[in-house]
């Protein structure tokens, strides 16, 4: 039984759905079943009653489910008391890989540079690690595009702009304005983003705002979407800056209307926000100005 497990299944007492409970982790459905599952294994009982849509608790769940909030508790407590011996001379930093499309791996560098005594760490990990790793304490801070609720006293600050852009053929029938109404995405096929991205959820909020049906969509990874609108009519939606980096010939990307603004967020877990953690939000923040 780990504590990742008991977290796990607290969030399926906060939900009504398995969905609901595996986003507000930011980890996938399949993953909170499987761990879930290894509790009940472990245990030896049932908690969590699967004949009915939504997450209901055994009588054995809402038992154990009191004592899982004390030991919750008692884990943050735990944790906090911690704080002031660990080592304030470390950063973990979790990013997505746009690092280079915004000059921030050239501003970690030199704030790395001009703190040579302080360990400071950079791993690339894909959006849902980003925000598992963020709960489970291996990153510090991360650099992401949304905030998070799972700590909602963290510190952050906006480090980047970006806008999402439609990309299309040059002679898409679309092509020709200088901006692309979203409602225009109505009857279109479309490709966004993998449907763990929070550029994915926020298109398809974009479209049930705006009343949008597009045709039929379809994902894909970002260093495979530039070659799929080459093959095909599709429309992608993407960062700007993605598509500067992939740009190709025959394609053009298109500013949507009304404007959707994609910030690129420092996010320190709570504690951080003094020492090396603290320097390097403010310095970002000063960079970005």
């Amino acid at each position: 039984m780990t504590i990742e497990q008991l977290q796990f299944f607290h969030a399926i007492t906060e939900y009504d759905t398995f969905l609901e409970a595996a986003d507000s982790l930011h980890v996938s459905q399949s993953t909170l079943s499987k761990q879930l599952k290894r509790l009940e294994e472990e245990l030896g009982v049932t908690l969590i009653d699967r004949s009915r849509r939504s997450a209901s608790l055994t009588e054995a769940g809402e038992r154990f489910a009191e004592d899982v909030q004390l030991i919750l508790m008692q884990y943050q407590l735990t944790m906090g008391h911690l704080e002031p011996y660990r080592r304030s001379n470390s950063l973990r930093i979790g990013t997505l890989p746009v690092l280079g499309q915004y000059g921030l791996t050239e501003k970690l560098a030199q704030f790395a540079a001009s703190h040579p005594a302080q360990n400071i760490t950079v791993e690339d990990v894909e959006e849902n690690e980003l925000f598992d790793g963020f709960v489970r304490g291996h990153f510090d801070a991360v650099i992401c595009r949304e905030l998070t609720s799972t700590f909602p006293q963290a510190s952050w600050a906006t480090i980047a702009e970006d806008e999402l852009v439609a990309v299309l053929p040059e002679k898409h029938p679309l092509a020709e304005g200088s901006v692309l109404p979203i409602k225009k995405l109505s009857g279109q096929s479309l490709l966004l983003m993998n449907t763990y991205t929070s550029i994915y959820k926020l298109c398809i909020h974009i479209f049930k705002q705006n009343e949008v049906m597009p045709a039929d969509i379809q994902t894909s990874r970002m260093e495979t979407m530039i070659s799929r609108i080459q093959a095909g009519n599709r429309i992608a939606l993407m960062p700007y800056q993605n598509f500067r980096l992939f740009r190709q010939k025959q394609l053009i990307a298109l500013p949507l209307s009304p404007t959707v603004s994609l910030p690129v967020l420092l996010i320190l877990r709570p504690g951080k926000e003094k020492g090396i953690g603290g320097e390097l939000l403010q310095f970002l923040r000063r960079s970005s100005i």
